[in-house]
């Protein structure tokens, strides 16, 4: 609507610019005396059924918004008629601008009190007032099921972004509607006209995503109407209008003596018809291109594949902490102080009760086998081992790849391992067997054995800083190790299930 008062002012911000826009006072509050006309119409036959007190609110808001249509456009006409005639002080004008500010003033501080969780709360310790009852029972019905739900501010504005935002299109839509119905009349700026799509930039925030969309939406779809529908109609509304020589062959009765009424309605009903529909088409495609960037900055779609499962998984203990836990104290103080091992333990150990939880349901789902939710199942990262620990499906058959390339490998250690590093899993897998053979084999050996295996592994560390693996062990003999690793693994799974 206030586009179009635009429009026919040639887009000049003047003070006739101005005294047409304050044409919203008159079109609000006739569009809240229709709907309180259409409330009392959609609740016949349902009287009987009604509470006495939802029926007399129904009445009590017909009687004031009839009041308020009456008073307010007979205010606003006469001060019209009074800016008309020459040498005129424009008292009533003044009166009505300030009764309109007034009026908005009151309906926009009922909308914070009603509608922003942090000034209801504030009006309900204010319910044993006898006045501030009355004035939420006349603003909206008491309802129970859903109330107080939005913890927050930001959240109710977030959730009502939508609401609101049709709220708009349906009021200025109707504004429209009667600037058409009106526009034949001798002055165009009696015609009620008005601005309604304000609103929605008075609840902007810069952190509500959802409502920066429908502001998107709004703002194309308002800027189409302009510079593309109602704009390029302007200078040929005014010549039809002007014209009074047209002779029509079947509606004269219409259109004579009446600014060809129904010539300007043929040129303007497509596009109305285009303005009411149009909004689906923005939506749908603002909306599309919205999420497209929502799910690029998120990064969705992103896994399309087993292979991405296993490239990305490692990130997902940190990705888990990051945007779904609660901020750790220590997790903190290790990230500050680069301590990245402790970091990530920490991380993998609180991500893996959730991962396992997961599987778990699949399993009770019967989505997966036994033996796919063992591969699946996740460490709990609880222990001394100075590694994260993984899923087995993340370092299955690694082992025997690094045992392959160590068999063929001529090369030094230091090349051995970069070939073995290149794969991460395989590193972590290698690593794992590493550290965790020793913590099985001083778990279960004596005294005398737990030398040996400290031995050992003394050796093997000797050799990494000197770097001489290669040639200190014969490699070529790890098949069998793994053989007899296995073999002890199998006969501590038999007498754990055994005892269980």
């Amino acid at each position: 609507m206030g586009l179009t008062i635009i429009a026919f002012n040639g887009g000049h911000f003047d003070s006739k610019t101005i005294r047409e826009v304050l044409s919203l006072g008159p079109t609000y509050v006739v569009m809240k005396f229709f709907q309180s006309v259409l409330d009392i119409l959609m609740m016949y036959g349902a009287y009987s059924t009604t509470r006495r007190l939802a029926v007399l609110r129904i009445f009590l808001r017909f009687v004031c918004f009839t009041i308020a249509s009456i008073f307010i456009c007979f205010l606003y006409v006469k001060a019209l008629e009074e800016k008309s005639k020459p040498n005129a002080e424009s008292i009533l004008f003044k009166v009505y601008v300030i009764i309109l500010g007034i009026y908005a003033g009151i309906q926009f501080f009922l909308s914070l009190l009603m509608r922003i969780p942090a000034c209801h709360r504030l009006t309900n310790q204010c319910d044993h007032w006898p006045l501030v009852r009355f004035v939420k029972w006349m603003h909206q019905e008491h309802y129970y099921v859903g109330r107080g739900m939005y913890e927050r501010t930001t959240d109710y504005i977030k959730g009502s972004g939508y609401s609101f935002g049709w709220i708009e299109i349906c009021a200025a839509t109707t504004d429209l509607l009667v600037s058409f119905s009106t526009l034949m009349g001798d002055k165009i700026n009696e015609t009620p006209k008005g601005l309604s799509s304000k609103l929605v930039r008075q609840w902007y925030t810069r952190d509500n995503e959802y409502m920066l969309l429908w502001i998107l939406i709004l703002g194309a779809k308002f800027s189409f109407a302009y510079f593309l529908q109602i704009k390029p109609l302007v200078k040929p509304t005014k010549v039809i209008v002007g014209l009074d020589t047209i002779q029509y062959s079947w509606h004269d009765f219409v259109s004579k003596q009446n600014h060809n009424a129904f010539t300007v309605a043929s040129l303007w009903a497509p596009v109305f018809a285009i303005y009411l529909l149009d909004i689906h088409v923005f939506y749908t495609v603002i909306s599309a291109v919205w999420g497209f960037l929502l799910g690029a900055r998120d990064r969705l779609g992103e896994i399309r594949s087993l292979d991405a499962v296993h490239k990305l998984f490692e990130r997902y203990p940190t990705a888990f902490m990051d945007t779904l836990h609660i901020p750790l104290s220590n997790r903190t103080s290790l990230q500050s102080s680069g301590q990245v091992l402790e970091k990530n333990k920490v991380d993998a150990a609180r991500f893996a009760p959730f991962w396992n939880e997961i599987v778990k349901n699949l399993r009770e789902e019967d989505y997966i086998t036994n033996l796919e939710m063992e591969l699946l199942l996740m460490p709990r990262n609880s222990g001394n081992l100075p590694l994260v620990q993984w899923p087995l499906f993340l370092l299955a058959s690694k082992i025997f790849l690094a045992k392959d390339i160590a068999l063929e490998s001529r090369d030094s250690q230091e090349e051995l391992w970069d070939r073995i590093s290149r794969d991460d899993y395989m590193k972590y897998a290698v690593e794992e067997c590493y550290y965790t053979i020793k913590l099985i084999l001083t778990a279960i050996l004596d005294d005398e054995g737990k030398m040996w295996v400290e031995r050992i592994y003394d050796d093997i560390r000797g050799s990494i800083v000197k770097r001489s693996m290669h040639v200190d062990f014969q490699l070529n003999k790890l098949s069998l190790v793994i053989q007899k690793v296995t073999a002890l693994m199998g006969v501590l799974v038999c007498i754990n299930s055994f005892q269980f």
